[in-house]
């Protein structure tokens, strides 16, 4: 019996009676690469194509849930139809049936989530509260070729370590049988990445160009049904057993606009809606094991499937309680592109981006909170984190000059202090001063996690010729060396 709930599961238009009518909706030619940016022969890429995704109530037997008070919702909403949110990053335009707490806790929270992950994820996403089962989101899949793709994500300058080994995963292991093949890209990745041509989708469901008046990326909605519950973060309060927090279900959603939304339909058999053999982006990282990558040309339903940046050495992708997560492999409606949940408990090891949703459990579950998978697959697929400082530490001494007298010990004290989370042992030295003086630090080894001190001083024997004097301090830890420095006068 199955206790949780039923996530997202891909409905393709598949057939040639519906791409023909699809592509009736069409305003622009395939996607294109830009030619300034990229020179790769193109091979003839097909029309994008249009998805829907739903998300489905639970199905957990009401005897099996723990009842909880629910949170009374009596908020005002919007009374005019807003126009699109064309801020920078990612951001949602709310339709007037959604609160207006509600939309603003959504750009505080999930957008900047996501903003403050990815310095150029941008998307602009409608939500609305309509008539579906607990949550759907419907976009365009657009293409362009391999070679495309691949050029694109060389072009960043900036690689991080996963972007890095993503990038050779490709090449070792997808070149050969995707090389000649296209690749499917939500708008939102596509324009990311620098391809013009990307369509985006109007509230009539019609094609557009992003960032064109009344365009979006995709269309989030939400369910109205009083029977399915909904849980809001910022009304506080517990959230009740069979409720589902709202700001997860969006960034679910959003996830699926920038790029985690998998070709595969799992309804009847496994199946490519993109084409036989058309990966999207994430497919293009599916491992069974190392080196055993996952083909759409060749489908498998054998259980273990997961996420891998680095050729299926590591299972980039883990819950909240710390254990990996692997992909649904079967035709069971669940997405193909989504996590097996934690069992018995769903919510044991939970993630946003799980195929099965947990209610009752899911109260401020985030991508900062879930084990990191979502982000890690998100920057393999071609957005950008920033730049991570290495650990370090610094050195200051006080005071940085004395005044001493002939045949005295003169003292200072060391303040060292951790940067971007160093964590090490400080070998301490000193030298210079007048002939015959001796400088000493105690400890001569210190370890700095946080702020430390030390003491370092020098004694000027009475021969010492009165004038200026300076004395250098050192730290060395590993391949790092700082050093700074104590000015002294000698007098008589």
């Amino acid at each position: 019996m199955k206790l949780s709930t039923l996530r997202i599961s891909c409905a393709y238009l598949s057939s040639a009676l519906s791409l023909v009518a699809i592509a009736g909706l069409l305003t622009t030619g395939a996607p294109q690469a830009s030619a300034q940016e990229f020179s790769h022969a193109a091979v003839k890429t097909p029309e994008p194509i249009k998805g829907t995704h739903v998300l489905h109530p639970s199905s957990i037997p009401p005897e099996l849930r723990v009842r909880r008070s629910v949170v009374a919702q009596t908020v005002p909403v919007q009374t005019n139809l807003p126009p699109v949110n064309t801020g920078t990053g990612v951001v949602f335009t709310c339709d007037p049936n959604i609160a207006v707490a509600t939309c603003k806790y959504l750009n505080s929270t999930v957008a900047a989530n996501l903003n403050g992950t990815f310095t150029n994820a941008n998307a602009n996403i409608y939500v609305q509260y309509g008539a579906t089962g607990l949550g759907s989101t419907t976009q365009y899949f657009n293409f362009v070729t391999y070679d495309q793709y691949v050029a694109a994500l060389n072009a960043n300058a900036n690689k991080s370590a996963i972007q890095k080994s993503a990038l050779s995963a490709l090449s070792t292991y997808d070149a050969g049988p995707y090389g000649a093949s296209n690749v499917m890209l939500t708008s939102a990745l596509g324009t990311n990445l620098g391809f013009t041509g990307m369509l985006g989708i109007m509230l009539n469901s019609n094609a557009c160009t992003p960032g064109t008046p009344a365009c979006y990326n995709a269309l989030v909605t939400v369910t109205n049904d009083p029977n399915t519950p909904l849980y809001y973060d910022n009304l506080g309060g517990n959230e009740p057993a069979d409720a589902y927090d709202f700001y997860e279900v969006v960034a679910h959603e959003s996830n699926e606009v920038l790029g985690t939304v998998s070709c595969i339909s799992t309804s009847g058999d496994l199946s490519d809606g993109c084409g036989a053999g058309t990966p999207s982006a994430v497919d293009l990282f599916r491992y069974l094991g190392v080196g055993d990558l996952v083909l759409d040309s060749t489908l498998s339903a054998v259980p273990g499937a997961y996420f891998s940046y680095d050729g299926g050495s590591t299972n980039g992708a883990s819950g909240r309680g710390g254990a990996p997560k692997l992909y649904n492999t079967v035709a069971d409606g669940n997405d193909y592109a989504d996590f097996l949940s934690s069992e018995p408990d769903c919510g044991t090891n939970e993630a946003v981006q799980d195929a099965v949703a947990c209610p009752g459990a899911s109260k401020g579950i985030s991508i900062l909170n879930d084990g990191g998978g979502e982000i890690h697959i998100l920057s393999a697929v071609g957005y950008d984190t920033p730049a991570v400082a290495a650990s370090n530490f610094t050195m200051t001494v006080t005071p940085p000059a004395e005044t001493i007298r002939r045949g005295n010990i003169a003292a200072f004290i060391l303040t060292l202090k951790s940067v971007s989370g160093f964590n090490g042992n400080v070998a301490l030295s000193c030298s210079g001063g007048p002939v015959g003086s001796h400088c000493i630090d105690f400890p001569m080894k210190v370890n700095v996690h946080g702020t430390a001190y030390a003491v370092s001083g020098i004694l000027f024997p009475k021969t010492t010729i009165p004038g200026a004097y300076t004395v250098t301090i050192t730290g060395v830890s590993g391949s790092i060396t700082h050093s700074v420095t104590a000015k002294f006068t000698v007098i008589n």
